[in-house]
């Protein structure tokens, strides 16, 4: 989608997938014979996004030499590398200098089959600094749940923890941003988006959530990876 740029935090270690990738960062771990961040890439590009930066930093090298400029896989992709871990506003603030307008963003290691179109078209209807993707999940303890009032605004943000279980929405690590966001994020340190940013911004009544019923799958964990291999298995071919 023109003048529309995706921003994915592509910087993870990928600690308890230790086992299955010792030698890579978690966003490239190999699924159904791709890089994770492939189908990401792909699922983007499908729906017209082609202006990408990747949020980098373990093994940046890795991902570098994969997908380059992007061009061999019809796309135009950008880096920012962060030199220490900047945790997942850090890595979005480091990048600032490609945030020129209302973006898309990310998280590396979640895939969610959602109408990326669609959640934009909500976020600027709604006129807010940003949008979460939602999904309603059986058990909310291993996420962290996220409810809404009547209008879709955000009105609590809890990050995993044992004691919230059960039904509820999730975020899916899908979002729509306006630069703006940036102002809330201090530069040169490690912030959580999910953590700092999210609160502190819903204070404002400026966070939405965009509810949507499509698949979604991480690879946080060696049992969730084992599922996304058989996913994307059956997964389309683009």
């Amino acid at each position: 989608m023109i003048g529309i740029k995706t921003f994915i935090l592509a910087g993870g270690l990928g600690t308890r997938l230790r086992s299955k990738i010792s030698d890579l960062p978690k966003s490239m771990a190999p699924v159904a014979g791709r890089p994770f961040l492939e189908w990401q890439l792909m699922a983007l590009k499908e729906q017209g996004f082609t202006d990408v930066v990747l949020c980098v930093g373990y093994l940046a090298e890795k991902i570098i030499d994969y997908f380059g400029d992007g061009s061999k896989f019809g796309m135009n992709i950008d880096y920012s590398i962060e030199r220490e871990p900047l945790g997942t506003a850090g890595a979005i603030r480091n990048a600032s200098k490609f945030v020129d307008s209302t973006f898309l963003l990310l998280n590396g290691d979640t895939f969610f089959d959602v109408d990326y179109r669609g959640l934009l078209e909500f976020h600027e209807a709604k006129d807010v600094m940003l949008s979460l993707s939602l999904i309603m999940a059986e058990d909310v303890s291993r996420y962290g749940s996220v409810a809404v009032d009547i209008n879709n605004r955000v009105v609590g943000f809890k990050e995993k923890q044992a004691s919230s279980q059960g039904f509820g929405y999730i975020n899916a690590g899908v979002y729509a941003a306006e630069p703006s966001i940036l102002n809330y994020i201090a530069p040169q340190k490690a912030v959580s988006l999910e953590n700092n940013v999210i609160p502190t911004i819903m204070e404002t009544g400026r966070v939405y959530g965009y509810i949507s019923d499509g698949y979604f799958i991480d690879i946080g964990t060696p049992e969730s990876y084992e599922v996304a291999q058989k996913f994307f298995e059956r997964y389309h071919d683009f």
